[in-house]
């Protein structure tokens, strides 16, 4: 889901929370959106590859932009 339509989703009470986590690279974060109806996705850009943060700040970031008051932080260990 691209950044215009999460915040339109987000805007429309259908997202309950946004998770940042390491990236499958692990090159930088990636944002899980998660919906109301127990899906889980992927913050992406225009065409469709996932959006990867290179830094925590600037995912938060954008989590917050979205509209969220808060990001859930994750690492996988």
């Amino acid at each position: 889901m691209d950044l215009m339509h999460a915040k339109a989703e987000f805007e429309a009470g259908r997202l309950s929370e946004v998770v940042a986590e390491t990236s499958e690279q692990g090159k930088g974060w990636r944002l899980l959106l998660h919906s109301d109806n127990g899906e889980t996705l992927v913050l992406t850009d225009h065409s469709g590859r996932e959006c990867v943060y290179h830094s925590l700040d600037h995912a938060t970031e954008v989590g917050r932009d979205i509209g969220f008051d808060s990001v859930r932080i994750e690492e996988h260990f």
